[in-house]
């Protein structure tokens, strides 16, 4: 019994040495090859942004290995429907592998609530816009009274990450599982394509193919905070899910939102060409108009 459970220790360590090693050279050559970066050490394309000159500002947050791009295309155009737009990038995103790896969730809620306090300063009202993990981020802010937020519009928020690609086990099981007997692996490259239905927009979507195991860490644990606290929201809350969303759960975020029964309204459509990515995907003209007239509800 003993000379195999030594036998299994020893072929799953070696296997994750391997994986580690492995992993690290993709990694330097990703970063050799494909990645392009500013003389700060930010990833191009990670950049923060803003455009747009109302009196409601629309605080963008984005996803998982991703950053402020997630909202080139809604940005503009919400801009042009009065609302000022400020895209945030999270710390950590965009920024070499040793900082990213260093990346806390107390970090980017810090950096949100100092965000929402320094648009309010001048600007009548703030909105929270969050996609994928950002929409998670968000409804974590909005449920905080003291940060005084305004509305909330989620875009296929992470508010239970889907099991479609995952077998046997839910996500959340395998990482929880895998967690506890990894040794050596600190990053791990994306398993699958970005989960985007228009080819040219999936030919050049900008993300992160390597992230640290930590930061997976933070994104279950966010998932965990939200879970069966919608009727703590108190402000609208905007939905638009992806039906055959690979990433989130779809039902899932149509439940919670339908749970937030304490709040002054809501409302959820759906993009039935989108994958993951609605901001970029087909659909996303249609929810900046749907997006703009909730704002603009009076």
């Amino acid at each position: 019994m003993l000379i195999a459970v030594a036998a299994f220790v020893v072929l799953v360590g070696g296997a994750d040495f391997t994986y580690d090693r492995v992993v690290h050279a993709r990694h330097d050559r990703w970063e050799r090859t494909v990645v392009k970066r500013h003389a700060d050490g930010l990833r191009v394309g990670y950049e923060d942004f803003s455009c747009g000159t109302g009196r409601v500002v629309l605080l963008m947050i984005h996803g998982f290995a991703a950053g402020p791009v997630t909202f080139g295309r809604m940005a503009p155009e919400l801009a042009k429907r009065g609302f000022a737009c400020h895209a945030m990038r999270l710390p950590g995103f965009g920024r070499p592998m040793e900082e990213y790896k260093k990346a806390t969730r107390e970090q980017w809620q810090a950096a949100i609530r100092d965000e929402i306090s320094s648009l309010r300063k001048d600007h009548d009202q703030v909105w929270l816009v969050g996609h994928s993990m950002g929409g998670t981020l968000a409804t974590l802010a909005a449920l905080d009274p003291s940060n005084k937020v305004d509305g909330l519009v989620l875009l296929a928020p992470l508010i239970e990450v889907n099991s479609k690609r995952s077998p046997a086990f839910s996500p959340r099981t395998w990482f929880k599982i895998t967690d506890h007997i990894v040794i050596f692996t600190d990053i791990t490259q994306m398993a699958f394509p970005v989960d985007v239905h228009d080819p040219e927009v999936r030919a050049n979507v900008v993300r992160d193919e390597f992230v640290p195991r930590s930061v997976y860490r933070q994104l279950f644990s966010l998932t965990d905070s939200v879970a069966g606290r919608a009727s703590g929201l108190r402000v609208p809350v905007f939905l638009a899910y992806a039906e055959s969303d690979l990433v989130a759960n779809p039902q899932a975020a149509c439940k919670f939102v339908e749970a937030a029964t304490n709040a002054p309204r809501s409302e959820i459509i759906c993009q039935a060409n989108s994958g993951h990515v609605v901001t970029w995907d087909y659909g996303w003209e249609l929810t900046v108009e749907k997006v703009a007239a909730f704002i603009n509800h009076p």
